[in-house]
């Protein structure tokens, strides 16, 4: 199955949504389309689990990460977590973009919840174990508000092809941080 979508993510990158029939996956992938079509049974199925999967693996990277910051202020981790997520979103920024416009037309199951749910939870726990740090009464509002933030600015300027990374990390790290020190609602 992993053959199947690592040819699925290069066709996509290098040739485009509309080149990524499961003709060309298959041939890529070196087997039938018989074979492939035991795995999905169609071009949005594994679109489907291409973001599913990197849902998922976002979701462990995050959780590794916020599991060795004890000790860093409050800033650094925000910031830490910030760069790995741009390290995520831009390490594939043509697949990136292919994969937010399916995301947002393709059926959640319970897997690509549950990993959009622990990304959640560990914003939470960081803004709760950091509750000095930030305006934030309610952290899991707080958490989802920063997770929209985050994703909607690098997924704009992956749009835009924006290409200083570092210069955009820093916005986005500004309008976090901002959100988070501004009290107000949530």
């Amino acid at each position: 199955m992993a053959v199947i979508l690592e040819a699925a993510a290069r066709i996509l990158e290098e040739q485009g949504l509309e080149a990524a029939n499961t003709n060309a996956i298959a041939a890529l992938a070196g087997i039938s389309v018989g074979s492939l079509y035991q795995y999905f049974g169609s071009k949005d199925a594994i679109l489907a689990e291409l973001a599913r999967s990197t849902e998922l693996a976002t979701a462990d990277e995050l959780e590794q990460a916020s599991a060795g910051m004890a000790g860093l202020a409050f800033e650094e981790q925000a910031r830490t977590l910030i760069h790995l997520a741009f390290g995520i979103i831009y390490a594939r920024p043509q697949l990136g973009r292919i994969l937010s416009y399916h995301e947002a037309r393709m059926r959640k199951d319970e897997a690509f919840v549950s990993a959009g749910e622990r990304m959640a939870e560990t914003i939470t726990r960081l803004l709760e174990h950091n509750r000095a740090d930030h305006a934030r009464c309610d952290c899991v509002t707080a958490a989802r508000d920063v997770l929209g933030i985050v994703e909607g600015m690098a997924l704009s300027a992956n749009r835009r092809g924006e290409a200083d990374i570092a210069l955009l990390e820093q916005r986005v790290a500004t309008a976090v941080l901002g959100y988070l020190t501004h009290p107000g609602p949530a």
